[in-house]
């Protein structure tokens, strides 16, 4: 009896899977509501979801140029367990178990348990638990977590359909991959590879067929969602005109630039350095140069190798290839405070894989290094969790960083204070996680005026529309923009706007001291200026 549990807890992985399972609760616990800045994209996730649960449609009613699939189930999942943080919380940490047990199999298959479990401590250290707004559980986009969580299943069953030749594994695999690009358009470069894999193996155009309907199941199902919401056809044409306008931005260009979606330079050592000190938040400064020119050469070794390559080689190649796909924002670097989060844990697999299968005797080297990365790691995220306080809202308790906290603290108090709940309150830049806290609504169309979304509408319509609108409450915080190369909103990209407020509104009041909070109110018994004069 003995030894037929050890083979069955061997067999399935359970020890294994209980030691991921045992820190990922822990991690959970421990940096529980940890929200690095409540001004940032994480409360255009809550707000949106909030608003689809009241009726409104994506594209249609809310402003958004992102694929819709996350935001549906964000709401669907606050339809069934209650507008609330909690709900939030755990849809992210659902979405994290399913990139880290992922990344484990993934591993298991190319290299060793061993090296597997320390690379998944490592990246949930590094990476889920990392204090940014790139991290897994209140995070930038609640649809790349899910889109990477689908990509990686799908490359994993992808792996077992090409050593087994089981439809049942194709089938998985092309469904999430449909998953994953429904939610993030940029994981949509694992459906060449898998073409590229069924046109080489010479498959059956039925079974061409067949990857190609299951892949299309998502998306349908997400068109159908917005479809049922009485979406027009003009309204998914003018959603996807200003998803071009915004990749044409010069904000944008920028942004790139500086998360790395741009090569930039950098050198080896600092490199080298980043990786292990995690101080220094860029891994890979130089990975448009060097992990590039790796993956490439070991992926043309193998096609261009005098023998036919045989299932384990195609394995690494689809790997190999299936990595770089991918991960095109990260050809310049791998920024952990932007993207690189999402982007490390299939990039590291693909490395430690090659260095593994060129030196097989590495696998102690590879799983000590990951396990010191891990400690290491988990030493900067508890010190950084130092810095963040604790704020209680009607919607649950979230610990914010210590630049943020008495101003919000003050802001959320105002507002409960002294406005009504049927008052509209547009907080600029960006602020909608304090209207999702406070229950206040803010503007379906500007709720997050980030500079390339003023490029997009332009001041001069932006002003229009304000004008004839009546929004109780404009805030406008002080927060600099230096990953666009801006500095505050009313002194770079929103100036004009922030001009026609101070003629239409009267200043309240201003919450804060380093961290400002300018409090507009509209009043109501002032006529409205013309736009001549706005402008």
């Amino acid at each position: 009896m003995k030894n037929k549990f050890i083979e069955f807890i061997t067999k399935y992985d359970i020890l294994y899977i209980f030691i991921i399972l045992i820190f990922a609760i822990s991690g959970f616990i421990l940096f529980y509501g940890n929200i690095y800045s409540p001004y940032s994209d994480i409360g255009r996730e809550f707000y949106a979801a909030q608003q689809i649960t009241n009726g409104n449609v994506l594209y249609k009613d809310i402003f958004n140029v992102y694929a819709p699939l996350g935001y549906q189930i964000n709401a669907i999942a606050l339809l069934m367990f209650g507008n609330k943080l909690n709900t939030f919380y755990l849809a992210g940490f659902t979405g994290a178990l399913a990139n880290v047990f992922a990344i484990f199999f993934i591993a298991k298959e190319y290299t060793n348990k061993n090296t597997a479990i320390s690379l998944s401590l490592f990246i949930l250290s590094s990476c889920v638990f990392f204090p940014s707004i790139s991290n897994y559980i209140t995070p930038y986009s609640y649809s790349i977590v899910y889109a990477a969580a689908a990509f990686l299943w799908a490359l994993y069953f992808f792996v077992k359909f090409i050593k087994t030749s089981k439809l049942l594994f194709l089938f998985l695999s092309c469904i999430l991959t449909g998953f994953s690009a429904a939610c993030k358009y940029e994981f949509s470069g694992f459906i060449i590879v898998i073409f590229l894999y069924l046109i080489y193996t010479k498959t059956s155009f039925k079974n061409l067929f067949f990857a190609l309907f299951s892949m299309l199941i998502f998306p349908v199902i997400s068109v159908i969602l917005l479809f049922a919401g009485n979406i027009s056809i003009n309204d998914l044409i003018l959603g996807i005109k200003y998803t071009i306008m915004l990749s044409k931005s010069f904000s944008v260009h920028f942004f790139y630039y500086y998360s790395g979606f741009i090569p930039s330079s950098g050198s080896l050592k600092n490199a080298l350095l980043s990786i292990l000190y995690p101080h220094f938040p860029t891994l890979f400064n130089s990975f448009g140069y060097l992990i590039s020119i790796i993956f490439l050469y070991s992926a043309f070794k193998t096609i261009f190798k005098r023998n036919t390559p045989d299932k384990d080689e195609i394995c690494i190649l689809v790997l190999i290839t299936s990595a770089f796909a991918v991960s095109i924002k990260c050809i310049g670097c791998i920024s952990l405070e932007i993207y690189g989060t999402y982007f490390l844990p299939i990039i590291l697999t693909a490395v430690i894989t090659i260095i593994y299968k060129k030196f097989p005797k590495s696998h102690q080297i590879l799983s000590i290094i990951c396990l010191l990365l891990f400690i290491s790691y988990s030493i900067y995220d508890i010190n950084c969790s130092k810095n963040f306080k604790e704020v209680e809202t009607q919607k649950g308790i979230i610990k914010i960083n210590n630049i943020f906290y008495d101003s919000t603290k003050e802001l959320i108090s105002y507002i409960k204070n002294n406005t009504k709940s049927s008052d509209k309150i547009l907080i600029l830049p960006e602020g909608s996680l304090i209207n999702y806290l406070t229950g206040r609504n803010s503007d379906k169309r500007y709720y997050y005026l980030i500079p390339p979304n003023v490029e997009i509408f332009t001041q001069e319509e932006i002003i229009q529309d304000l004008n004839n609108k009546n929004t109780e409450y404009i805030i406008i915080s002080n927060l600099q923009y230096q990953w666009f190369n801006q500095s505050s909103f009313y002194k770079s990209w929103g100036k004009d706007i922030f001009e026609f407020i101070k003629k239409k509104y009267i200043l309240e009041c201003i919450i804060g001291e380093k961290f400002k909070l300018y409090v507009y109110k509209n009043p109501k018994q002032v006529q409205a200026v013309t736009l001549s004069e706005a402008i």
